[in-house]
């Protein structure tokens, strides 16, 4: 799992989505088309999932 933000090179927001119900949830789809610095990463290798589902 990684941060990584919108405004780096070749990081691209398409656009905003509107979900029903969905308040407050600033979504938007997203290209990206860059190498990812390992200093983005958020927690240890491997552990995107586990992550995901603590939160």
């Amino acid at each position: 799992m990684f941060a990584v933000p919108a405004s780096d090179p070749g990081v691209t927001v398409t656009g905003r989505w509107h979900g029903l119900g969905m308040r407050g949830n600033a979504s938007a789809p997203m290209t990206f088309e860059t190498e990812v610095p390992e200093s983005y990463r958020i927690g240890a290798a491997g552990s995107g999932f586990e992550l995901m589902l603590q939160t």
